[in-house]
């Protein structure tokens, strides 16, 4: 793994990624970014959920922007499992892609 720790800090930090995010971003995991940054003073942020501030923004991309889930995946810095999570609890219908409409056929 060849992590640029000023580089993942700015990420984590600035940008808001989460470990996983970053992780998945350098080749590794959001575990081994958690260690990392320990070592390194990097302070880690709480993990209480951050739905309430982002349900907004995901909800636009997904049902005004119509963005796909791993769009808004991308854009969020979280997995897709994650923001449709978020979508259901608030209420929102998931589309279906391609490959999972093929897939019911």
């Amino acid at each position: 793994m060849n992590l640029d720790l000023e580089v993942a800090r700015r990420m984590y930090l600035q940008d808001k990624l989460s470990l996983e995010a970053i992780g998945e971003r350098f080749g590794t995991t959001g575990s081994t970014i958690y260690w990392k940054f320990k070592k390194a003073g990097i302070p880690i942020r709480s993990r209480a959920p951050s739905y309430d501030k982002n349900i907004a923004k995901i909800r636009h991309l997904y049902e005004v922007e119509k963005r796909s889930m791993n769009e808004v995946a991308k854009i969020m810095g979280q997995k897709p499992e994650t923001i449709a999570k978020y979508l259901r609890r608030a209420g929102v219908e998931i589309r279906l892609d391609a490959r999972q409409l093929n897939r019911r056929k």
